[in-house]
């Protein structure tokens, strides 16, 4: 999962306004198979065109694959929290299921990709006792990388939004251990301030 983590440096008008659930597009049913044969963010952009994506929508997704931000999709969910709002993108060319990515957006940067495994794999998960006593048990116990949203809270510093992670047993097909949940964290006035480990669960 190779995202970047960044500011968008938006140059049209469509940017002047802040991101919101004018961005998401709902793909007719028609269009999944199509979609799932996509590589590139041109494939995505010419399929959302025909099937009457609104302009924002096709603004968005051509940005994030210009820069690199999730991939190559679409907006398929947003949801208001204020200041920082979360963004569902959803990346059909992952296969017929396709793979979220999820952005955390109008904070500064404008912004951040949540889902991006380049930045959470650095934190020390071996910090949680619970943690400790998975891999104990199970050496080969290890975190896979397609993240849920699992919500919002807000705290005296800000907001944090929680990404999960299933704990497996080594492979994507072994037995399900847990999971690993991560904070991405804004300050009070939307700045990212980093991400923590938030939680590490035993079973479902």
């Amino acid at each position: 999962m190779a995202a970047v983590l960044g500011a968008l440096a938006f140059s049209s008008a469509a940017a002047a306004r802040p991101v919101d659930a004018s961005v998401v597009w709902k793909p007719k049913a028609s269009l999944a198979e199509p979609l799932s044969r996509c590589h590139d963010g041109a494939c995505v952009i010419r399929i959302m065109q025909r099937g009457g994506a609104s302009k924002r929508a096709i603004w968005f997704s051509t940005t994030i694959a210009s820069l690199g931000v999730a991939g190559e999709g679409y907006a398929d969910k947003f949801m208001h929290y204020g200041p920082v709002d979360f963004i569902r993108v959803f990346r059909p060319h992952q296969g017929m299921e396709g793979m979220m990515s999820m952005l955390f957006v109008n904070g500064g940067p404008l912004i951040v990709d949540g889902s991006d495994w380049s930045r959470l794999q650095v934190i020390n998960l071996m910090q949680s006792p619970v943690y400790r006593r998975i891999k104990a048990s199970y050496p080969n116990a290890d975190v896979w990388v397609t993240a849920e949203y699992a919500g919002q809270r807000k705290t005296s510093a800000g907001q944090t939004f929680l990404v999960r992670y299933p704990l497996l047993n080594g492979c994507h097909a072994c037995d399900y251990l847990g999971s690993v949940t991560y904070g991405i964290n804004f300050s009070r006035d939307g700045l990212f301030t980093g991400a923590t480990l938030a939680d590490v669960h035993v079973g479902q």
